[in-house]
């Protein structure tokens, strides 16, 4: 008995330390639409996570990402699925992975994109206008400062 009453406490913690490393959660988990801020050295990589569910028909879309190539290079995304049973329709997390390669401060947006309704990819809608669907037709309307979705403001340092 006494044998017993020592293992218990270690197996315990050991069963809280398994149970923590399988949580794949990452820092930088942006649930809602919204502005967040990161900070990172010249260099480095931003690591960030933004929701999106494609079964809707939408696709999360970096709106800005060739304005910026200078500035950040995408060096992985990840996507994992929300539901443990890997149903279809239950949304995916993101995690995008940006190295910073000059310092300054920059706003990286990001949009839920039609791309399975209108049959079309997040390079067609990343441009300086809103595309709508009106009688049929896309139309175009120059918007300089569309707002994103999801806003990841990232400051690069030395």
């Amino acid at each position: 008995m006494f044998k017993f009453k020592a293992y218990l406490p270690v197996c315990a913690l050991s069963l809280i330390a398994l149970l923590s490393a399988c949580n794949e959660s990452v820092p930088n988990d942006f649930k809602e639409k919204g502005t967040y801020q990161l900070s990172v050295k010249k260099g480095g990589i931003a690591t960030f996570s933004l929701p999106q569910n494609k079964s809707t028909g939408y696709e999360l879309c970096w709106m800005n990402e060739s304005k910026l190539v200078r500035q950040f290079k995408l060096e992985g995304i990840k996507s994992m699925l929300k539901d443990p049973n890997n149903v279809d329709g239950g949304g995916e997390t993101v995690t995008y992975q940006v190295l910073a390669t000059e310092t300054g401060k920059d706003t990286l947006k990001f949009n839920q994109c039609p791309t399975r309704l209108w049959q079309k990819d997040c390079e067609f809608f990343a441009v300086d206008s809103v595309r709508v669907l009106e009688n049929g037709a896309i139309t175009s309307t120059y918007a300089p400062h569309l707002h994103g979705d999801y806003q990841v403001v990232i400051t690069v340092t030395e």
